[in-house]
């Protein structure tokens, strides 16, 4: 299937590479990140958020550290990005404001930020589109002198109004607990937006609610959902080994909804590199509808049979 791309002006993102088949479209930005604005399937809408207002940004006084300009910041900006964790300053909000370059080969698409100052690390997403699926590598290599330790964390930032879907841990440990979650302290225990129903862990984002939520659990499957507008999102990787690793995050605030992944904690070698794979893919969800509402039950059926042959 031929695939097409082309730099575009998108919105007030400036200069970004659109890419497309005969299924979906993706829209990654070139004056900063790199950035994945855009997902969505052909004449529909993106499940992205974007930030069109650049209102949420971070300044930190060590930021002097990075030898940047003093009023640089990091932006938001929505899509999806890559990170290190743990979430630290300066380490984890590098301003990557900077041009970024991008190559083709072989209908890989790779997209390289420059070289971070101070941490002396790049962060590389390459890209690859099969029908309505995207592969994504996501490298962080280690130009220091020495071996460092990193965590690969990558985070996909949903447009507000949808419903995320995390499958509970299945695994039998008895006597032993299978399930570890945690809470952030600003959490209300109370909030209605996070619940769990028929073996899912769900997290939904409402407008309404100003204040922010966020949970971590560990992902067995390593699948997460999102359900927005008819859409559903999936977003997969293979799981850690570790019964009881946090190895998925979700966060949500009045504007969208945070899905994020946590690969393995390694040492990379001066020169070398760190991996994590994720896999997207983008359904109508007609299937599931009940009166305009996600039918779970018959959702959870639907996994147990393979869930992309069922929609």
């Amino acid at each position: 299937m031929e695939i097409k791309y082309y730099e575009i002006n998108y919105k007030n993102f400036g200069n970004c590479l659109k890419i497309n088949n005969d299924f979906i479209e993706l829209i990654v930005s070139l004056d900063f990140g790199p950035r994945i604005l855009s997902y969505k399937l052909l004449n529909f809408d993106n499940i992205f958020y974007e930030d069109i207002d650049r209102e949420l940004t971070f300044s930190f006084d060590n930021f002097s550290k990075f030898n940047l300009n003093k009023n640089e910041k990091w932006t938001l900006y929505g899509g999806h990005r890559l990170w290190i964790a743990p979430e630290s300053s300066p380490h984890t909000y590098y301003p990557d404001n900077i041009k970024i370059s991008y190559e083709v080969k072989d209908n890989i698409f790779s997209f390289i930020e420059p070289i971070e100052n101070y941490l002396n690390i790049q962060k590389i997403i390459e890209i690859e589109i099969i029908d309505s699926k995207v592969n994504l590598n996501h490298k962080i290599y280690n130009y220091n002198a020495f071996e460092i330790k990193l965590t690969p964390w990558t985070i996909s930032a949903m447009k507000g109004g949808g419903m995320s879907l995390v499958p509970l841990p299945k695994k039998n440990t008895t006597p032993l607990e299978n399930t570890l979650i945690k809470f952030w302290p600003y959490n209300d225990f109370n909030d209605e937006r996070f619940k769990f129903v028929n073996d899912f862990a769900i997290l939904e984002q409402n407008h309404k609610i100003n204040s922010a939520f966020k949970y971590s659990i560990n992902n067995e499957s390593g699948q997460a959902f999102y359900f927005i507008d008819n859409f559903v999102f999936l977003k997969q990787c293979n799981p850690s080994k570790d019964n009881l690793i946090t190895n998925y995050e979700s966060y949500t605030n009045k504007d969208f909804l945070e899905m994020e992944f946590i690969g393995k904690t390694e040492y990379i070698p001066s020169d070398s590199y760190i991996l994590f794979k994720e896999t997207w893919n983008l359904f109508t969800i007609k299937n599931f509808l009940k009166q305009n509402f996600v039918d779970i039950k018959k959702f959870k059926e639907a996994l147990k049979f393979g869930f992309e042959h069922m929609l």
